[in-house]
């Protein structure tokens, strides 16, 4: 509720429906073309038993990681987990269907909207 108010507040587009279902069959997609060149990463197993709940597992954690303030780049050392939620992460962007904005995707587009004054340190 609160974060739909400060969407209006801020002049966002809001969050009309409920979408999570789209969501993590978007991204168990974006899973299957990431496996495509990639076939053993550490969730391959998982995912080849049950690819929704696998690909709604990794999409909890990639939105989790969003709300941390990760911007899903890579850098030298990075733990081969986060490296395939980056890659995973490429595979939307260069999609041409937008991941539908979830909760934390919504936050962190209100933060960025929020007067620095008003943010946590």
């Amino acid at each position: 509720m609160l974060l739909q108010w400060l969407e209006f507040h801020y002049g966002l587009a809001g969050h009309k429906n409920n979408n999570e279902h789209l969501r993590i069959e978007q991204y168990r997609q974006a899973i299957r073309t990431f496996l495509a060149k990639n076939p053993s990463p550490f969730f391959a197993r998982s995912f080849q038993a049950d690819q929704f709940a696998t690909a709604a597992n990794l999409l909890a954690r990639r939105d989790e990681l969003l709300l941390a303030g990760w911007d899903f780049s890579t850098t030298e050392g990075i733990p081969a987990r986060l490296r395939c939620i980056a890659s995973i992460e490429k595979v939307l962007q260069a999609s041409s269907t937008e991941l539908p904005a979830g909760f934390a995707d919504r936050f962190t587009i209100v933060e960025k909207n929020c007067p620095s004054s008003f943010r946590h340190p």
